[in-house]
């Protein structure tokens, strides 16, 4: 019996890595080889996979599913999507709009009564776009403490009582965890059912996604991979987190290959209509003219000059990513069981994508002119008084925040820069004025702006 299942399994994994037909299979050698490369074949592993067209281009596993004990990775393993989660549970949330059952623009507290945001109305798309302003319970000092604990939905939601919100609800972006916790108290509200279930019922089992379950360590999850971290010593077991806790922003288990369908069940309008989910596939626009990066639930930016849809994931012991490039018809989605060392998930669903689109999987770099070099210098200040000067060295740009280590930046582009050994995903967008004189720096993560600086009127 155990010959045939291993004969099985070789015949499965000669199929997908067997270039289609009328693939080009000197691209397919070089995408199995750039894949294969990032992983360490007897430490933590991962899983992969690539579809264009919705041909499957590589669905495959690497290294160990369990280190300890020496399990190889299958593509059948469940693995912890971490905030993959959130695209996840906004598609709930905006089913429930479809239904007639919720808007946009209501108010989270005509569901939440005894949440108490003060004189704010919070409104439902706010949350899903990360522009209200609430504060987020994983920036709480003690929340690595917290996290071990089991906690019910109304405990999460006090974990936020007395933080301030970070700005006025619709006139900022920032991050929030929490945000997401009120939208899965919102779907529990609505639907009478528990976050979980609810999941299950109404968005896992009826597309088909199921190998996809919320997490629960208690419960027995048939090929759950374990999850590793590092240290100074090296290797270790990830720290525990009751999965309580990521809860609506992060508490999903799944397999590569549900991810790559999820985008097949959107794109085929199988569960949430056309008009939202092109709006949930657009970034939100600021008061202040500040594209956000940001949809709902999906993060919004480019790889190549194509629009990307995508969400990454990082939760104890895992990182994931899945990218969707809707012009090319390009899905990528790659979940690894550690959560630092490489490969970082991100990185290498980038590295993928350019590899398809432009032959080249490395991060292109432009040469600036001394006149581009020169219209980027200057001393930039934040509300908080950090300064971050950029100066010039020979032909290279760098940056340097108070008076910490200067960065050597990375060009994308005469207004693009990026921190080195990020893919492009981490750096600074260099922004004109009306004169077309720079004014201001935005540190960006991916495309959406994590910090605004304005240049100072006495230089450097």
């Amino acid at each position: 019996m155990i010959q045939k299942l291993l004969s099985a399994t070789a015949i499965l994994l000669l199929a997908v890595v067997t270039p289609p037909v009328g693939a080009d299979a000197d691209m397919q050698d070089r995408l199995v080889s750039l894949v294969a490369d990032a992983f360490d074949e007897g430490g933590p592993g991962g899983v992969v996979i690539v579809r264009r067209e919705g041909q499957t281009l590589l669905h495959d596993a690497y290294g160990m599913a369990d280190v300890e004990l020496q399990v190889p990775m299958t593509t059948a393993h469940r693995l912890a999507a971490g905030s993959i989660t959130k695209p996840m549970t906004a598609a709930g949330i905006l089913r429930l709009i479809e239904e007639g059952r919720l808007a946009l623009d209501d108010d989270v507290r005509a569901y939440l009564p005894s949440l108490s945001p003060g004189e704010h109305k919070i409104t439902i798309e706010q949350l899903l776009s990360h522009t209200s302003g609430f504060p987020s319970a994983v920036d709480r000092e003690d929340f690595e403490a917290l996290a071990r604990q089991d906690m019910t939905t109304e405990a999460l939601l006090a974990l936020t009582e007395g933080m301030t919100m970070h700005f006025a609800p619709g006139t900022g972006y920032r991050y929030s965890d929490s945000g997401y916790f009120l939208l899965g108290a919102v779907i529990e509200e609505i639907s009478g059912f528990g976050y979980a279930e609810f999941m299950h019922k109404q968005v896992f089992e009826p597309n088909g996604l199921l190998q996809t379950v919320y997490g629960n360590e208690a419960a027995i999850i048939p090929r759950r991979a374990s999850g590793y971290s590092r240290n100074e010593d090296g290797l270790i077991n990830a720290p525990y987190i009751n999965m309580s806790v990521p809860y609506a922003a992060g508490g999903i288990y799944t397999t590569a290959e549900d991810l790559a369908n999820w985008i097949e069940v959107l794109r085929a309008s199988r569960f949430i209509g056309p008009n939202l989910l092109n709006r949930a596939w657009a970034a939100q626009r600021l008061p202040d003219g500040t594209t956000t990066g940001y949809g709902f639930g999906w993060g919004i930016c480019e790889i190549a000059g194509q629009r990307s849809i995508g969400h990454g994931g990082f939760i104890n012991g895992f990182t994931a990513n899945l990218e969707h490039l809707p012009d090319a018809n390009i899905t990528i989605a790659v979940m690894t069981n550690q959560d630092s060392g490489e490969p970082e998930a991100s990185y290498l669903a980038r590295r993928i994508a350019r590899l398809l689109l432009t032959g080249r999987p490395d991060l292109p770099v432009v040469a600036l002119k001394g006149s581009e070099r020169a219209r980027l210098l200057g001393t930039f200040a934040y509300e908080n008084g950090d300064t971050r000067v950029i100066f010039e060295e020979g032909d290279a740009l760098w940056s340097r925040r108070n008076d910490g280590e200067p960065i050597r930046l990375v060009p994308l582009s005469s207004s693009d820069l990026a921190f080195p050994d990020t893919e492009g995903s981490y750096g600074l967008e260099f922004v004109g004025d009306a004169q077309g004189q720079v004014a201001r720096v935005v540190t960006r993560l991916k495309c959406s702006p994590l910090e605004v600086a304005e240049r100072r009127s006495d230089g450097l």
